[in-house]
Formats: structure tokens, C-alpha cells, sequence
């Protein structure tokens, strides 16, 4: 299913054009090493939220150094914190659209949470992800004994 956008960038002299919110399709790419033909579609803003997390961690290593903050510890804060937030953007999606996950009457809890685990099969909130996140990271601070205002100055 293709899914077409408008953009433009009209304070840079950039006039609409149409994007295609689908940047490849990895199924295509697999069937030619001999994998089932399956679509797997890779968008544009998985790909933006990915870069995005990494220039962070790289910025926050870099500042790291100047804070006395050990490349190890920012490591493992920024796997937790992705890893928690992930988890909590999908489960307070799940939670605000509980009734597209619990059927009537009919409640199982495999099933749901086989929905709940199957990020194809719906969305993300950025509200459970910056709540979980920031927890993440308040929790871990406390746990490697970091000096969280530090560590909050970076991020920032």
C-alpha cells in the first residue's frame, strides 16, 4: 500500500513535491536472497527516529568526555532508554485504544498480548516513550550512581 505526501519547504524556496512515505520495502530485498516473498515496508520516519537516536548518542558520548561521564554507562543508559522507551510508547498506545485490542467479550490473553507485542500491527505514542524514557534514565543514574543533572544537561 503506497501512501503519498505533500511537503514543502517554502522558507527555503522549495515548492510542494510528493514523498513517498515508504523508503524501501526489506521483504523485496530478502526475497532475492531466497526468503519468502513478504512485504516488510521500511518508512521514512522509522528511518529519521533511528538517526535521530543515534546523533544523540553520539553527541551524548562526545559530551560525556567533558562531564566525566564514562562511554560505557552512556552506552547502557542509551540501550535501556530506547530498549524501555520503545516498550512504553507501545504500551500506552495500547492502552489509549484498548477497545481495538479487546474484542467484546471475548478476551484472550495471547492473543493480546501477541497485538500488543507486534509493532507492525498499529503504532507508537510518543507520550509512553518519553515517560518510560525519562524514567529509564532517572532509574539507571540512581542505579550507576551518575550525576543526573549532568546527564539531563546533555540530553537537553
Amino acid at each position: 500500500m503506497e501512501h503519498i505526501s505533500k511537503i514543502a519547504f517554502p522558507g527555503l524556496g522549495i515548492g510542494e513535491f510528493d514523498l513517498n512515505n515508504m523508503a524501501f520495502d526489506l521483504g523485496k530485498i530478502l526475497s532475492f536472497l531466497g526468503k519468502e516473498n513478504s512485504s516488510f515496508p521500511v518508512y521514512w520516519y522509522g528511518i529519521i527516529i533511528t538517526c535521530g537516536i543515534v546523533i544523540a548518542f553520539l553527541y551524548a558520548n562526545y559530551r560525556g568526555k567533558y562531564e566525566s561521564i564514562k562511554s560505557d554507562d552512556i552506552t547502557d543508559i542509551a540501550l535501556w532508554t530506547v530498549i524501555i522507551g520503545v516498550i512504553g510508547a507501545r504500551l500506552y498506545f495500547v492502552l489509549t485504544k484498548l477497545d481495538s485490542f479487546i474484542p467484546k467479550g471475548e478476551f484472550n490473553l495471547v492473543e493480546f498480548f501477541k497485538n500488543v507485542i507486534n509493532l507492525r500491527n498499529g503504532g507508537l505514542a510518543i507520550y509512553g516513550g518519553i515517560i518510560a524514557g525519562a524514567s529509564t534514565i532517572i532509574v539507571v543514574t540512581i542505579i550507576k550512581k551518575i550525576n543526573f543533572l549532568k546527564l539531563w544537561d546533555m540530553a537537553a
